[in-house]
């Protein structure tokens, strides 16, 4: 029995960066794409929105370098 899935799975904690990379560029995109939109229409909640995603996105760089740093005695990267 053992391990049926090989040497090819994937670590936990190469999943988690890959994960939190997308998780910030969606943010990002987010915010690009409403502040464009609120350009064009001068809506407040679109302003709001984008203003949140790139705070986000700022969120998951910050904690993305956060756990590089804690975790990185893990060797499996």
């Amino acid at each position: 029995m053992g391990n049926e899935l090989g040497n090819n799975s994937m670590s936990l904690k190469v999943f988690h960066i890959i994960f939190t990379g997308f998780t910030t560029l969606l943010f990002l995109f987010l915010g690009i794409f409403y502040g464009m939109r609120f350009s064009d229409s001068g809506n407040i909640l679109n302003l709001i929105f984008s203003l949140s995603s790139i705070g986000l996105a700022a969120g998951g760089i910050v904690y993305g370098r956060y756990f590089l740093h804690k975790y990185s005695h893990l060797s499996n990267l």
